[in-house]
Order: C-alpha cells, then sequence, then structure tokens
C-alpha cells in the first residue's frame, strides 16, 4: 500500500473574511482524510500558529515566511481597512497556510502527518474546532 501523501490527506484554503465589529476574521476550510470542517481565525491566531509550528518543529521547519505585519494596520483604525486591503490579506493568509502545511507535512516530528482532525485540534489549537 503506497504511503499517505499531503495531496491525498489534506485541503485547505482561506476562503473569506468578515468584521466581527472589533476585528476581522479569516474563514479557513480544511478537510482531513475526508473530515470537513472550518474555522474562523484572527490574523494573530496565524501569527501564533507559525510560532507553534516554528517550536515543535525547530531548526527542521521550513522558510516558509509569514505574511506581512503591515505596520500601519496597526496604527490604523479598522474601520480604514480596505476591502482591497482585506481580500489581499486573505489571499496571503491562504497561500501561507497551504504552504506552511505543505511543506512541513514531511519534516519529522510534523504535526500535519498522519492525523486526525481531533489529534490535529490536540497538538495545534489553532485547528481546534469551537474555537483558539
Amino acid at each position: 500500500m503506497a504511503s499517505p501523501t499531503f495531496e491525498s490527506e489534506w485541503e485547505i484554503a482561506v476562503s473569506q473574511f468578515r468584521d466581527c465589529g472589533d476585528c476581522i476574521m479569516y474563514r479557513v476550510d480544511l478537510c482531513l482524510n475526508g473530515e470537513q470542517w472550518c474555522l474562523w481565525r484572527r490574523f494573530s491566531h496565524f501569527k501564533d500558529l507559525h510560532k507553534m509550528v516554528k517550536a515543535k518543529l525547530g531548526s527542521n521547519m521550513p522558510n516558509v515566511p509569514f505574511p506581512s505585519d503591515h505596520v500601519l494596520t496597526t496604527m490604523m483604525k479598522k474601520t480604514n481597512l480596505s476591502e482591497e486591503f482585506l481580500t489581499q490579506r486573505q489571499q496571503d493568509l491562504g497561500e501561507y497556510l497551504l504552504r506552511l502545511v505543505r511543506e512541513s507535512y514531511g519534516v519529522e516530528r510534523s504535526p500535519f502527518r498522519d492525523t486526525t482532525a481531533e489529534a490535529l485540534g490536540r497538538e495545534l489549537c489553532f485547528f481546534r474546532k469551537g474555537g483558539v
């Protein structure tokens, strides 16, 4: 029997964003070994995920740069964020997340390999159903 591959186990995308009043949330759609679910996460949750994966993989962490944390966004009021900016951020987060999971998949001690949705949520709270 062939070994599982990233493509045979995973589908992941950041499909939309929404304004929640005090923050912008991004929808992450996942399918892992046929189990589908979606999560809503803040930009800061993606940053936390990056730090957690880096801590778990150490020097084995693939070179997947985190999307730019535009300094002006922290200085501007959220209401000043344009639709164009938020759409680009959604795309950047989607590309980042796909690349992070895909390139970490084959790394020794990868939390993304040979797992279930439940185990993944225990390993990395970013993927936990129902919240971080």
